[in-house]
């Protein structure tokens, strides 16, 4: 077992207890509009599900996470959890992403991006339950 940078490596598994803030987590451009992500194990810890049904959520496409750091480990942006479950409107507005050609990645900064027209970014709205102009925002980028 050898640790580095608060990651443990044992038997080919990674396993991140922390929270990773935004430092060295941005590799492609626009992941630095996230401010804390969440390895699949912080998830299941914080919400007390078994990482079976977590790994299970990210498979539904609940949400999405990317492959950052140094070793790469997926991560999960924070705010993608709300009240031990993930937000509840993101799974639909990730499939409108997607089929308006987005990768995870791309769906991620655009879900982060400030825009002037919300009171926020898409994230803000959607833990808000404010699903309504998000996904028109998301459908228009199809066209």
């Amino acid at each position: 077992m050898s640790e580095e940078n608060g990651v443990s490596e044992e038997n080919g598994v990674v396993e991140d207890a922390s929270v990773i803030e935004n430092d060295g987590v941005s590799e492609g451009a626009g992941l630095d509009l996230v401010d804390e992500w969440l390895t699949l194990p912080d998830i299941a810890e914080g919400t007390g599900l078994g990482i079976s049904k977590v790994r299970r959520l990210l498979e539904e496409r609940a949400f999405v996470g990317v492959k950052t750091g140094s070793p790469k480990v997926l991560r999960v942006p924070a705010a993608f959890i709300v009240d031990d479950r993930p937000v509840r409107h993101l799974k639909g507005t990730i499939h409108v992403l997607e089929d308006a050609g987005f990768t995870d990645e791309e769906a991620i900064v655009w879900l982060f991006t400030p825009d002037d027209t919300l009171p926020g970014r898409p994230i803000d709205m959607l833990r808000a339950d404010n699903k309504g102009e998000v996904r028109r925002r998301a459908q228009a980028l199809a066209f």
